[in-house]
């Protein structure tokens, strides 16, 4: 009996070695898998921290893309409205030069013929009034196109004729008092091109009653061909 027992205790503590290593790898394959665990919800957590970063920045970049164009279109539309203003002046501005000799026109024309006015106004395309007082007589256009008379029977500036004149050409009738002979007789050869000798002559003559010039005579009765 008492070799039994000793036998068991003997082959107890044979087994009890056993039985504790076999804890040990247990509890070691434990630390493993939890080591493993939190290696893998790191690597998970820092790829989803990256994505969001990378989203971010991302997003910040198409913002800022999206505002900066917002802004330039913004520049746009304000450059288009000053252009749009600036031709609508120039528009107005032309239109309103027009306007002076068209209702001077009415104003004279309404009396004729033989109405004569002491009020010098401005005549398209000129900037400053006339030296000679105007009138309105009847005008008569020949077949090459040129008109008169240029003064009404008191001799003063027929404003009819200068209306008709302006309808076709204007760098003569353009002129200002200031105006030199070789001014003159540039702008009469600029006109040639859509005009006559005798028509360019007749402005010249026009805008020399028109400025008080002492020289025209002399400039238009020598012009032709040979002059440009």
């Amino acid at each position: 009996m008492d070799n039994q027992q000793t036998f068991l205790t003997s082959s107890q503590q044979q087994n009890q070695p056993e039985l504790t290593q076999a804890q040990a790898s247990t509890t070691i394959k434990s630390k493993h898998s939890k080591a493993k665990l939190i290696i893998t919800l790191l690597v998970v957590l820092l790829f989803v921290v990256v994505v969001f970063v990378v989203y971010f920045w991302q997003h910040k970049k198409v913002t800022d893309a999206n505002a900066y164009l917002t802004s330039l279109q913004a520049q746009n539309k304000s450059l288009a409205s000053q252009l749009q203003t600036l031709k609508s002046d120039s528009s107005q501005n032309t239109t309103t030069k027009k306007l002076q000799s068209s209702s001077s026109t009415s104003i004279l024309a309404s009396g004729w013929p033989g109405y004569s006015s002491s009020v010098k106004f401005i005549l398209y395309p000129q900037t400053t009034p006339p030296v000679i007082n105007e009138c309105a007589e009847q005008l008569e256009v020949g077949q090459d196109g040129n008109a008169g008379p240029l003064l009404c029977s008191n001799g003063e500036l027929n404003i009819l004729a200068w209306d008709y004149f302006t309808t076709t050409h204007d760098s003569v009738l353009a002129l200002g008092p200031k105006t030199t002979a070789s001014q003159l007789m540039a702008a009469m050869c600029s006109d040639l091109s859509n005009g006559t000798i005798p028509i360019e002559v007749t402005e010249a003559r026009l805008v020399s009653l028109y400025n008080g010039w002492s020289f025209g005579k002399t400039v238009y009765s020598e012009f032709g061909y040979n002059s440009c």
